[in-house]
């Protein structure tokens, strides 16, 4: 899995990077613009991404506006297929859920802070993984108490 992470906050970018790098590659940006850029640069090389973890408040062009000019691209370059997009954000009201989901279309909406399990759910949800990363040690992990 390919994953886009834009997010203006290291820490935050850290965080859902350790969530995600098991499950392949990850591009972190810092704002917006760079998100659209780098999604440019994955069309031109053919090494589209599976996933986008999106911020909504960021600095030069926030998540909303980012995430409708990739959709733009999206049906401009690939006949509307699109990428999946969880919006990641501590905007917890309905405006924003709702832009978010019905302007961007994105395909989930995670309110900061947040378990790294409510993540994987949406991941598994949408078909990007399966268990884990390692699922043979889920079947090792039960534990024998009948002594």
């Amino acid at each position: 899995m390919r994953t886009l992470i834009v997010e203006d906050s290291r820490s935050m970018q850290e965080h859902l990077r350790e969530i995600v790098a098991p499950y392949g590659r990850v591009v972190q940006v810092l704002d917006g613009r760079q998100a659209v850029n780098a999604f440019i640069r994955s069309l031109e090389d053919k090494k589209l991404f599976d996933l986008i973890l999106m911020d909504i408040e960021m600095p030069i062009l926030d998540g909303h506006k980012a995430l409708s000019m990739i959709r733009r691209l999206e049906e401009q370059r690939l006949g509307g297929i699109r990428t999946k997009a969880v919006m990641v954000s501590s905007l917890a009201d309905y405006d924003n859920i709702l832009k978010a989901q019905f302007e961007e279309r994105a395909d989930a909406y995670l309110t900061k802070p947040f378990e790294p399990e409510m993540l994987l759910e949406i991941l598994r949800n949408h078909g990007l993984i399966d268990k884990g990363p390692f699922p043979e040690e889920d079947s090792e992990s039960s534990s024998d108490t009948s002594h």
